[in-house]
């Protein structure tokens, strides 16, 4: 399904664009719009444990600094998205998607600081290659410039871009950040999947507020 998404969602993205679409708004919510079907296993879930536990069962069971997190998160996706789209808007989309891919670089070196993930061969690698193929785009911009399109408007979308795959890095190791620093560790442990729905339940909601605005 990932791949589908990888491959597949920027050329959809793309062709809104190119047969006319502008409104970035949308495409950026519509990019995490599929949100409310977490509220499925959630109600099944706290079916389950009702079932086990008799009445004193929890629909939501988040505590404050989770929800915070969540919150902070979907505010910070929600921006991330919008760049995304205007990035694609603006690009190729053979362009815009090597540029995205830039996220695992970020991811890598934003995790050493914030969760002291350790550097590996194959993470030093693909930092090393796409860090030198973003910049090798930077110097050839008038091979791949969509036509009438002026240099203000290619570099924009080119920074914002690359801005996305930055802020996306950001948030991957906040997440994973989020889960150690919580309070809730032994609800995590013991029912990782329904905190990890309430987690995403949160941020997408304000991803999507924020995406309105």
């Amino acid at each position: 399904m990932l791949g589908i998404e990888n491959w597949g969602g920027p050329l959809v993205l793309k062709a809104y664009f190119q047969y006319g679409g502008k409104r970035i708004w949308f495409s950026s919510w519509l990019e995490t719009g599929g949100w409310p079907i977490i509220i499925f296993p959630l109600v099944a879930s706290y079916f389950y444990r009702r079932h086990s536990k008799g009445g004193g069962a929890k629909l939501f069971f988040m505590k404050p600094f989770l929800f915070i997190a969540g919150a902070v998160v979907g505010i910070l996706t929600g921006l991330d998205d919008y760049l995304y789209a205007y990035g694609v808007d603006c690009l190729p989309a053979s362009t815009s998607s090597l540029m995205i891919a830039t996220w695992l670089a970020f991811t890598a070196i934003i995790a050493f600081f914030l969760v002291r993930q350790k550097f590996t061969a194959y993470s030093v690698n693909s930092v090393f290659l796409l860090t030198l193929a973003t910049v090798v785009l930077a110097f050839h911009t008038s091979g791949d410039r969509p036509a009438n399109e002026s240099n203000k408007q290619y570099f924009m979308g080119f920074f914002m871009t690359l801005g996305a795959a930055a802020l996306y890095g950001f948030v991957l190791p906040m997440v994973e950040l989020t889960y150690k620093k919580s309070q809730t560790g032994h609800h995590l442990h013991c029912r990782r999947g329904d905190a990890a729905c309430h987690l995403h339940l949160c941020n997408s909601f304000l991803h999507d507020r924020d995406d309105r605005k």
